[in-house]
């Protein structure tokens, strides 16, 4: 773990995933201020609860997208797809999901 400061209402941020960690990740950003762009391909109940009036783009972003942003958060599904766009756009490989 490093701890990081960062100024999220200015920090274009993306996250990626689908379930309840993704959903806690959401609220987490945006009680600090941002509104990510979320990618979730299939959206479980429990992130769809905390959409409101967000939206979901139903598929995982391309490298475009992944190279535009300066944060990238990855949530509850395998990442695998993720990991190849994000060094694909030069970044570094997300972490493994925590239980």
């Amino acid at each position: 773990m490093l701890p990081l400061v960062a100024d999220l209402r200015r920090l274009p941020t993306l996250l990626v995933g689908e379930g309840p960690q993704t959903a806690r990740r959401l609220r987490l950003l945006r009680l600090a201020g941002s509104e990510p762009a979320l990618f979730a391909p299939s959206p479980a109940p429990a992130l769809r609860a905390v959409l409101g009036s967000a939206r979901a783009v139903r598929r995982l972003p391309d490298t475009g997208e992944i190279a535009a942003a300066r944060l990238l958060l990855v949530g509850d599904f395998a990442a695998t797809a993720v990991d190849v766009a994000a060094l694909a756009a030069g970044g570094p490989p997300a972490p493994p999901p925590r239980g």
